[in-house]
C-alpha cells in the first residue's frame, strides 16, 4: 500500500500537475494507495476464493513492480530541467535524508 501512495504522489510531483491545488498530493496518494489495495486484492482472487498466501505474493510482487515504477519515474525527474528529486525522494517509503 505504501508504493502505491508513492507513485501517485510521484507522479504528481514529476508532472508537476496540481487540478485540485494544495491537496493534490495528497489524493494522489490516497488514490494510490487505493488503487494498490484493490489490485491486490484482485491479483489474489482465484475463482471467488482468496488464501493468505496468495494475498503475500501479490502485495509483495506488486510492491516490487511498484517500487520499480518509482525508480523510473525518480530517474526521469532527474533528467528534467525542473528538478525534483529531493522533493520527490522526501515521499520514499524509506526515504533518503538529503
Amino acid at each position: 500500500m505504501s508504493y502505491g501512495a508513492t507513485v501517485g504522489a510521484v507522479l504528481v510531483l514529476t508532472l508537476g500537475a496540481r487540478p485540485f491545488g494544495e491537496i493534490s498530493l495528497t489524493m494522489a496518494a490516497f488514490l494510490g494507495a487505493l488503487a494498490a489495495i484493490i489490485l491486490v486484492y484482485l491479483f489474489a482472487q482465484r475463482q471467488e476464493h482468496i488464501t493468505p498466501l496468495r494475498l503475500i505474493l501479490a502485495g509483495v510482487a506488486l510492491s516490487y513492480t511498484l517500487s520499480a515504477v518509482t525508480s523510473y519515474l525518480v530517474l526521469r525527474a532527474s533528467q528534467r530541467a525542473n528538478n525534483q528529486v529531493g522533493v520527490v525522494l522526501s515521499w520514499l517509503p524509506r526515504a533518503i535524508e538529503l
